[in-house]
């Protein structure tokens, strides 16, 4: 299997995920998929306001520790990317 012609989300379901159940995470209670870590920028016209959906956060993944307990028992969020990237370490976004 060609590594580099996977796309970002088949990554995620082949290797990303099955990894996380591996190392004792439970898949049903403590990983969420494309879980939102920002609501969105609010929009504000005349009386109304609403969110833009366009500028929800997204992460890849949420690993919460205790199971069903949420938003702020979350212990990781993972974003993937395409293999075609390096590796690098990055300051995570919801500090």
């Amino acid at each position: 299997m060609d590594k580099k012609k996977l796309s970002e989300s088949d990554i995620c379901d082949k290797f990303i995920r099955p990894a996380m159940e591996r190392a004792g995470w439970n898949g049903l209670d403590q990983i969420y998929r494309e879980y939102p870590l920002r609501a969105g920028r609010l929009v504000v016209r005349g009386s109304k306001a609403q969110r833009d959906k366009s500028t929800v956060l997204f992460a890849d993944y949420a690993l919460f520790f205790k199971a069903n307990i949420q938003p702020r028992s979350g212990c990781l969020s993972i974003c993937c990317k395409p293999n075609t990237r390096t590796v690098r370490c990055a300051p995570s976004a919801t500090r």
